[in-house]
């Protein structure tokens, strides 16, 4: 009897064993389809026309993915943790059709002029990223050194309609933002041959797209919506902290305007992005400008038309201190509002960190903002304007032998290049000596740069190049030497250097073949 009493027992265990082999643990989560973003309509008024049909979407392919190893035949293998469901496949409509994402893109590629933000504030570290203007380190203003970390993303220098594809190309980007580019559809076509592209929402023109939905776009096509979300009312949240600290800005008024040629200005409209920050502020376009301007990104006006900019805050972008200098002796100008009482924000530098955290107005330069230019903006509204923004100072540049940093505007600029002396004048800066090369004009100057040079009278230095005078240009007591093209030896670095701060050409090119756009760039950083 006990025999088969036990035999039913391993029966039975046996049995019960299979019933749960066959039935599964009802506790475990079982996989859920990704979830993809329904596509919504868009405006197409706004694209360039084409007589071809309508881009196909475009698909980032997945990876083979490796073998999933096999559990030992003597124990079952461990259950896996129950993983978060994935953000792709998603598909995003623009402006030429749609991009669809199957995989998390590694290899990302910027060419938009201002989407290294959105890209960094996303915790993605672009490729490369395209310069706009400033000539800052790697494309990136302060607001974003943080997130770039020691990343050193390619510089794309291609200015607005000049995209070299080759150079794109050879990034093997996996994809391409470009939501903030200006892209035509001809060039949009082209760049979906090299790498799935996302050009920007149909529902804006050019450049117009809200700051919020460039990074959500962004954001679905990195595969991180949810941390696009977060940083969106991050930002939201501070702007709209600032506005309550600041009940004068409800319902004042502010104006932005800066240099257009002789005795013409250039006035932004409401409808662009920096000036949707500062309605979001509760400060708006006065009446009449807006009217002039109408649904353009600005419109251009005569010094007669400067009492359109009677506004409780004025902000000018004078490129230089000249250009600053000249506004400011308007008499035009000094009739209006804004001068008598003090409430403009004068900035001479596009380099300036707060006017260019105005013009990106991204997650990240808004955030900056916030911290920069309010305060100045209070201080115009109350009549206390301090007369210009932050200062761009400290700067650090990368050279050929290493890189230089300026704490203040150097005074005293010794030009040791046989050519520098054109990109200094032309920035609106006069140095006290310059360098002989070949002519016979005064001062070294070439007719067309007299004007800018005035009535200064530089120190000429004749030093046949390899020959410097090393006890002649510190008895010039200079606080800055340019000596970008000059063609001077690491040595001769060396030893100007200890003299004052001094900056050499990039060393990307070869001594004295550093084109002149880059040269400008970099001597005006």
């Amino acid at each position: 009897m006990k025999l088969p009493l036990l035999i039913l027992m391993l029966l039975a265990v046996i049995a019960a064993s299979s019933l749960v082999a066959c039935g599964g643990d009802p506790a475990l989560p079982t996989a859920t389809e990704a979830p993809v973003r329904e596509p919504t309509a868009v405006a197409t008024a706004a694209a360039p026309q084409r007589t071809t049909s309508r881009p196909a979407a475009t698909t980032v392919m997945p990876t083979e993915l490796p073998p999933t190893g096999q559990g030992s035949s003597q124990e079952p293998s461990p259950t896996p943790a129950p993983q978060a469901p994935s953000a792709f496949p998603v598909t995003i409509d623009h402006k030429f059709g749609s991009i669809t994402v199957s995989q998390e893109p590694k290899r990302v590629v910027t060419v938009g002029f201002s989407e290294q933000d959105p890209v960094l504030a996303l915790g993605v570290k672009p490729v490369a990223v395209r310069e706009w203007f400033g000539g800052h380190p790697h494309a990136v203003w302060p607001w974003g050194l943080d997130e770039l970390g020691d990343a050193q993303p390619r510089v794309l220098t291609m200015p607005f309609g000049e995209l070299d594809y080759e150079q794109i190309a050879a990034l093997r980007p996996e994809i391409i933002i470009a939501t903030h580019s200006g892209i035509t559809e001809e060039e949009y076509g082209r760049l979906t041959q090299i790498a799935p592209t996302l050009a920007q929402s149909g529902d804006y023109p050019d450049f117009g797209m809200p700051w919020q939905e460039q990074t959500r776009s962004i954001g679905e096509a990195l595969g991180r919506p949810s941390q696009a979300a977060e940083v969106v009312a991050g930002v939201q949240d501070k702007i709209a902290e600032a506005a309550s600290r600041h009940a004068e800005f409800q319902g004042a008024t502010v104006a932005w305007v800066s240099p257009a040629g002789e005795g013409q200005y250039w006035a932004v409209g409401p409808t662009t992005p920096p000036m949707r920050f500062l309605s979001a502020l509760g400060l708006n376009v006065p009446p009449a400008l807006a009217q002039v301007v109408g649904d353009k990104d600005s419109a251009q006006i005569s010094s007669e038309q400067l009492a359109l900019l009677d506004a409780d805050a004025l902000i000018f972008q004078g490129r230089t201190e000249e250009g600053v200098a000249a506004f400011r002796n308007n008499p035009l100008y000094q009739q209006l509002r804004a001068a008598g009482e003090n409430r403009t924000v004068f900035f001479s530098s596009t380099a300036d960190p707060v006017y260019g955290a105005l013009s990106f107005s991204t997650a990240l330069s808004l955030s900056y903002a916030v911290d920069e230019l309010v305060p100045l903006l209070a201080d115009a509204v109350a009549g206390n304007a301090t007369g210009s923004g932050v200062s761009p100072f400290p700067v650090t540049v990368r050279h050929k032998f290493g890189q230089t940093t300026l704490t203040e505007f150097p005074q005293r600029i010794v030009s040791l290049g046989y050519n520098e002396h054109d990109a200094l004048l032309a920035i609106g800066v006069k140095p006290i000596s310059v360098r002989y090369w070949f002519g016979d004009e005064p001062y070294a100057t070439f007719s067309w740069a007299q004007d800018k040079l005035g009535d200064a009278e530089p120190e000429v230095l004749t030093m046949p190049w390899g020959e410097l005078d090393i006890e002649k240009i510190a008895a010039l007591r200079p606080d800055f030497i340019s000596a970008v093209y000059s063609g001077i030896t690491e040595d001769e670095y060396n030893k100007l250097s200890q003299i004052a701060p001094t900056l050499a050409q990039s060393g990307d090119y070869i001594d004295f073949g550093m084109p002149w756009q880059e040269q400008t760039r970099l001597i005006g950083q």
